[in-house]
């Protein structure tokens, strides 16, 4: 890992999963924008993680969040 890498390139690298990097991480999702070949593939959750089931962590395809129970958007 190079120091010359820029903070949204160290995210990208952290974000990624996969032996390809074509999946992402927990906490993020693929984002609908970029290819699954960039560095801006997986995209944060945006998920509140007191209302949230499921640690605040959201569907790999669309981003959405799970509520707990009582809880709407």
């Amino acid at each position: 890992l190079s120091f010359t890498h820029t903070p949204l390139s160290l995210l990208a690298l952290t974000s990624q999963a996969g032996q390809n990097c074509d999946s992402c991480q927990p906490f993020f999702y693929l984002n609908p924008n970029a290819s699954r070949t960039s560095p801006q593939s997986c995209a944060p959750c945006a998920c509140n993680p007191g209302g949230t089931a499921d640690a605040g962590v959201c569907n790999l395809a669309s981003g959405q969040c799970r509520c707990k129970e009582g809880v709407t958007e």
